[in-house]
């Protein structure tokens, strides 16, 4: 990393329906009917990030409802000093998920993605990427969880939330660790839960203020 660089910059965007172009698919709503419809909305949003970012881009930039193409192209559009992880295709996926853009080269890594057991099919798997300076890690979770519109929905969540609660404490405090730990987590993305929903401090142990938090 760059001994000025002294803060890593991130942000979460869900971009609606992403998708790349691909005639096959043009019928589907969700789907961009031409390939210019697919580059102007790609490049509103590269224009949106350089406007927000001081010109340039976010150091990990995570977004949901992409298609795996659209994900490579716009990093690629960011430029060669991004890589990107997203999950592998699997067997009720829908085309839409959720990818982390991160900048090559200070400190980034891309773990394994986390789906919890038990959730429905339709469940997207979560992304995790780390970065690393020094004895310092910080872990991002990219999330996009169940939506509103099924039954058990509710119940999805929270053993998505279950999930990534216990994931994130053996990250926190693992067993086979030895000396002092530094580690950190971030868990971002949406949710599809109220700012209120009984959901964090029940399933996620999170707290609504600094004190607590700590």
């Amino acid at each position: 990393m760059n001994a000025q660089q002294d803060a890593i910059s991130f942000c979460w965007w869900n971009l609606h329906d992403f998708a790349h172009f691909d005639p096959n698919l043009a019928s589907d709503s969700r789907r961009p009917k031409r390939d210019i419809d697919f580059e102007a909305k790609r490049d509103r949003i590269l224009a949106a990030l350089r406007e927000l970012f001081a010109g340039g881009y976010p150091d990990l930039l995570a977004v949901c409802e992409i298609t795996r193409e659209a994900a490579t192209d716009l990093s690629q559009r960011m430029g060669t000093a991004f890589d990107i992880a997203v999950a592998p295709t699997y067997p009720h996926d829908d085309g839409f998920q959720v990818a982390v853009i991160f900048r090559k080269d200070i400190g980034f890594s891309a773990d394994t993605p986390l789906l919890a057991e038990d959730v429905s099919e339709e469940t997207r798997p979560m992304i995790a990427v780390r970065f690393r300076r020094g004895d310092t890690v910080i872990r991002f979770v990219a999330c996009h969880w169940t939506s509103f519109d099924s039954p058990q929905s509710r119940k999805m969540r929270r053993r998505l939330a279950d999930y990534i609660s216990r994931d994130t404490y053996e990250f926190l405090q693992p067993n086979n660790q030895a000396g002092p730990l530094n580690h950190h987590t971030v868990i971002l993305g949406d949710l599809n839960v109220e700012p209120t929903s009984p959901i964090f401090e029940e399933d996620l142990a999170a707290f609504r203020d600094h004190d607590s938090s700590r």
